[in-house]
């Protein structure tokens, strides 16, 4: 896991990924504000001021790159996403590109990117990603990826609860705020100590990450009281969860997503405005989780008291939430194949039909309307031994070009970027492999 800001030390590049972390932190409202408007704005023929920011931290990526050598770049944020499109457009040759949604919504400017494949949460957001410029062929509704240690357990919960300690007879309660905080969780575990008193069959457990702060704040608060366990950041939250009757959390994707894997009844408390709202309705309208937006924490807890409604909760997270948002190599397998082709080739159609009648899922690029990237084509071309085998030279396009009466090998490159209607089609290209024509029998290889 590389984070691209630690290869660029400067002030600039430090701070353009800090600040979307503070912003949403400690000026939630501002960030909703800029999030709105950034939905409206990627609707809009224009280049992003993200995209803009990003190209310095781009080019120290770009020499990483260059020097570390790897068969597919996975990214989970679009910022990333930003510099890996700038580092294309300006020529280099890279790997496959696949992003990765972490969230239940297409977040503004992520398709003004260009990867080559996007993970998406869940297919119902399919026509979100295609009204904000993705194409179809494109996306791969596999799930947010999370660790198998979410995985049901076997176990029961009395069973889990003994393993951390916890009393096996008494309805548990985690509380968890993520990594950017939980909003007042003062006030909460306040409120939560006066439902106890009425409620001596639950305990709580309060996790708070990193933040050492709350944490003594908090264990302050319930020193005396023995049903609450306060706790700092654990590496067996996957234990704590499973052990949950109940899970209060904020509505960020991949807490939200890793909950419902484990199949554990789920609170969301209020969110950042932006994203996490796009997390708690899909969640809720879902019938996956309660909000506590125009809710108190104690009717949530009441509620989730019925087993019928927790079983029917389950039943839902199961239904929309599936184990295929578990990562596995064999996930990725099929995820390189490109088809660079023209809308009249034949044999284009062909290599598509190909492909689609083994279910192996590839993305199709228009030459004329879209064209090939330097890096693309000099990838492609080392694959096949030469510019010259992607050159059609029956086409009328070669025949009306001074292709031929060029005498350098850099100008003729450039003559045909600049008119990709005098490539042979189909071209298709998976990862450093690629072939030039119709070439089932090369194909086969590649399954």
């Amino acid at each position: 896991m590389l984070d691209p800001y630690t290869l660029d030390p400067t002030w600039k590049a430090a701070h353009v990924g800090s600040f979307y972390v503070f912003t949403a932190k400690y000026f939630p409202y501002a960030f909703g504000a800029a999030y709105h408007l950034g939905m409206r704005l990627c609707r809009l023929p224009i280049t992003s001021p993200l995209y803009l920011a990003n190209r310095k931290a781009a080019r120290k990526l770009g020499e990483y790159l260059q020097e570390n050598r790897y068969d597919v770049i996975a990214m989970t944020h679009f910022y990333a996403a930003e510099m890996v499109t700038y580092l294309r457009r300006k020529g280099y040759d890279l790997p496959p590109t696949v992003f990765i949604g972490t969230d239940y919504t297409c977040t503004p400017f992520t398709m003004e990117t260009q990867c080559d494949k996007y993970v998406i949460p869940a297919e119902d957001l399919r026509d979100e990603y295609i009204k904000q410029g993705a194409k179809s062929e494109q996306l791969f509704p596999y799930g947010i990826p999370v660790s198998r240690a979410f995985e049901p357990e076997e176990a029961d919960k009395p069973e889990l609860k003994r393993r951390l300690g916890l009393n096996p007879d008494k309805r548990c309660v985690i509380v968890a705020g993520g990594s950017m905080g939980a909003g007042n969780m003062k006030r909460l575990v306040k409120r939560l100590t006066v439902y106890g008193r009425e409620k001596t069959d639950t305990q709580f457990v309060i996790i708070c990450g990193t933040n050492k702060k709350l944490q003594k704040v908090l264990t302050d608060m319930t020193d005396s009281n023995d049903a609450f366990k306060i706790i700092g950041y654990t590496d067996r939250m996957s234990g704590y969860m499973a052990a949950a009757d109940v899970f209060v959390t904020k509505p960020g994707g991949l807490s939200s997503t890793e909950a419902a894997v484990t199949g554990v009844p789920m609170i969301h408390m209020p969110s950042i405005p932006g994203c996490e709202t796009r997390n708690l309705r899909y969640f809720e309208s879902h019938g996956m989780s309660l909000s506590l937006k125009g809710r108190s924490i104690e009717d949530a807890l009441d509620r989730l008291e019925n087993g019928r409604e927790c079983r029917e909760m389950i039943r839902n997270q199961h239904r929309f939430i599936s184990s295929s948002a578990i990562m596995t190599a064999k996930r990725y397998r099929d995820m390189n194949i490109q088809i660079f082709g023209k809308a009249k080739c034949f044999d284009t159609k062909k290599a598509e039909r190909y492909f689609k009648e083994r279910r192996i899922k590839f993305q199709s690029i228009d030459l004329l309307s879209k064209g090939m990237s330097k890096g693309e084509f000099n990838s492609v071309s080392a694959a096949v031994g030469g510019y010259e085998k992607l050159i059609d030279t029956s086409s009328k396009a070669y025949k009306d070009s001074t292709l031929q009466y060029l005498a350098y090998e850099d100008d003729k490159i450039e003559k045909l970027l600049e008119n990709p209607a005098m490539f042979k089609t189909p071209i298709v290209r998976n990862g450093r492999q690629a072939t030039v024509g119709y070439c089932p029998d090369v194909w086969k290889t590649w399954e």
